[in-house]
């Protein structure tokens, strides 16, 4: 069978990345970019037990081979499945190959991390891929944990659709799943400081614990619809992070019209700007958050600022990256 030529997105776990994969088609479509989106590669989410864990390795495995024997051109993979040990799966000296790595080092506990797979990772074989990064932080981890590989810095992509303007809110969100690198300790003295100041500060997402002082919480999985709805009607949102390498929930809350306030990290810088009020500059300080949490609230109309001028930023990253000679990038 004849390949076919193109350009070619794949999302080992569809579900999970509905959100980002709708991102990446709008901000392609923006400037002019046709890229097919593979249905068919195989899923290596919703698998218990197993067996079930069986069939994800072995789809992880075995499905790059079977998508470069179809195709004949850039793919795109939208997650790396097996962590570290994901760039070795790729590897070919006549298809140009590149796998966004969303998190350098995992913010939860996650299989192909460890000393075996840094070890591969420094060691690539011939033909081996790209490997694209979201934020200048990530971009650097990369490069320590690659150091013979092309890494390549390419914005978190973003919808396009007109930014409405929160004005009436008093609601200060946590939104996502809890994860360990989440700043407990910090949330537990911030939340009783902003509700004597007149905010309402709520948490929303799956594994939280139950009750955390000052903070409403609603520990559950919420729908699209539901995030959506949360994200658009809080006043500002929350990155409670120790450590992290970009913020998709960020991304989204922008869509919706709210600003985040989150740590100095280069991926905020990105989305905002060096300067703005709503980057905490001693992350250590509750009262440094109050502000910046306070500034940002007084600024309902700025997140359509923010929103046209990232979009730019974006469009201007996923062009250079795919408007260059693919065959010359990193082959």
């Amino acid at each position: 069978m004849a390949s076919v030529s193109g350009t070619f997105f794949v999302n080992p776990i569809p579900s999970a990345l509905a959100h980002y994969q709708r991102e990446s088609e709008e901000t392609w479509n923006r400037i002019g970019q046709d890229i097919s989106v593979v249905d068919d590669y195989v899923s290596v989410e919703g698998r218990s037990g197993a067996t079930g864990k069986a069939q994800a390795l072995l789809g992880a495995v075995a499905s790059p081979f079977r998508l470069r024997r179809r195709t004949d051109g850039l793919i795109l993979v939208a997650w790396p499945s097996l962590g570290l040990l994901e760039p070795h799966l790729w590897h070919s000296s006549s298809q140009a190959t590149a796998i966004i790595v969303h998190d350098p080092v995992p913010l939860r506990r996650q299989y192909g991390f460890g000393r075996l797979p840094e070890f591969l990772a420094r060691h690539p074989r011939r033909g081996a891929p790209a490997l694209i990064a979201h934020s200048p932080d990530a971009e650097r981890e990369l490069v320590r944990l690659f150091p013979a590989h092309t890494v390549l810095g390419v914005l978190h992509p973003i919808l396009t659709s007109q930014v409405p303007i929160n004005e009436d809110s008093e609601t200060v969100l946590v939104a996502g799943q809890y994860k360990p690198a989440r700043d407990l300790e910090l949330l537990a003295k911030l939340g009783p400081r902003l509700r004597r100041l007149g905010f309402r500060p709520r948490i929303v997402g799956r594994g939280w614990p139950d009750s955390l002082d000052g903070w409403e919480v609603e520990s559950r999985f919420l729908s699209e619809p539901e995030l959506d709805a949360e994200l658009a009607g809080a006043s500002t949102m929350l990155l409670p992070y120790r450590h992290y390498f970009q913020s998709g929930i960020a991304i989204r809350a922008l869509e919706q019209g709210t600003l985040t306030v989150g740590s100095r990290t280069s991926f905020i810088e990105s989305l905002f700007g060096a300067d703005s009020p709503s980057i905490v500059h001693n992350a250590s300080d509750v009262e440094n958050w109050v502000r910046a949490i306070q500034d940002t609230h007084t600024r309902p109309a700025a997140a359509r600022e923010a929103h046209a001028r990232y979009v730019g930023l974006c469009d201007e990253s996923w062009t250079a990256f795919l408007g260059e000679p693919r065959a010359q990038q990193w082959q």
